[in-house]
């Protein structure tokens, strides 16, 4: 029974990418060709991906500021 849910590299890869994906903070995309689509259907980072990814790392220290009370 088991052996027929055994899971090969690529399908591994694909699962595995955008579960770490949400351990970054990312959410589902709506492109079918982003890692991070709700559906597996890619099994390589996109352009999107990537930069998405970066995206927290780009902005610098203290530039986020807690909002001011009204």
């Amino acid at each position: 029974m088991w052996e027929d849910l055994w899971l090969g590299p690529e399908e591994t890869r694909s699962v595995a990418l955008p579960e770490f994906g949400h351990a970054l903070g990312l959410p589902h995309s709506g492109r079918p060709s982003d890692i991070m689509f709700p559906t597996v259907s890619v099994l390589r980072l996109s352009d999107r991906d990537r930069s998405s990814a970066q995206l927290p790392y780009a902005i610098p220290p203290g530039a986020l500021r807690e909002p001011r009370p009204p």
